[in-house]
């Protein structure tokens, strides 16, 4: 799942998302996906992106995985460089664990 992920999603999600930066996590970031795991990804998108409301954000990253027709499942939380700040002064438990469990696969 890792390397699919890295040689199919990633590239497109860097190219269609503006990335800056994009991490895994979850069971694939902890080393424990099972059969039924999906791919739990965080985008930090792009100045181009970020003007765009969350939902647009959310629907463009959706489109990216569907056309790589990937074998697995995949949740993908694309939000800008200001929503992550806000999300670590706001230190929920989602976000918390998230961090903790984060995966950096690609930077630009």
């Amino acid at each position: 799942m890792r390397d699919t992920a890295l040689s199919v999603l990633v590239p497109a999600l860097a190219q269609g998302l503006c990335a800056r930066r994009i991490w895994v996590f979850g069971s694939v970031a902890r080393g424990v996906p099972s059969r039924d795991s999906d791919l739990d990804v965080l985008v930090e998108v792009g100045d181009a992106l970020a003007g765009l409301p969350f939902k647009q954000r959310v629907a463009a990253a959706y489109e990216i995985v569907a056309r790589a027709s990937l074998p697995f499942g995949c949740d993908i939380i694309p939000w800008t460089q200001a929503e992550l700040a806000a999300k670590q002064r706001a230190d929920g438990p989602f976000f918390r664990t998230l961090w903790e469990e984060r995966d950096l696969i690609y930077e630009h």
